[in-house]
């Protein structure tokens, strides 16, 4: 989570784990399931960044946040 973005990290940590364990999501058939880790490589990171600076990331991804709603893989973002 972006610091200084005033929001709980837990509850936001807890919503994407919720998410993505749902019965509608990827793991919904069984087939994989998420969970959180705190220490080792991740496969992934989420994260819950201001509006300006998902901006910054997305552009380096080529995608313009002005004009659409986007998520960007942040590999091109050096972050």
């Amino acid at each position: 989570m972006e610091k200084g973005i005033g929001l709980d990290p837990k509850l936001f940590a807890d919503a994407v784990q919720k998410t993505l364990n749902d019965p509608r999501s990827w793991a919904g058939d069984g087939a994989m399931a998420f969970e959180r880790v705190s220490s080792g490589e991740p496969e992934f990171v989420i994260t819950l960044a201001s509006p300006g600076t998902t901006a910054a990331w997305c552009r380096k991804s080529g995608l313009d946040t002005t004009i659409d709603n986007v998520s960007c893989d942040s590999a091109s973002t050096g972050a």
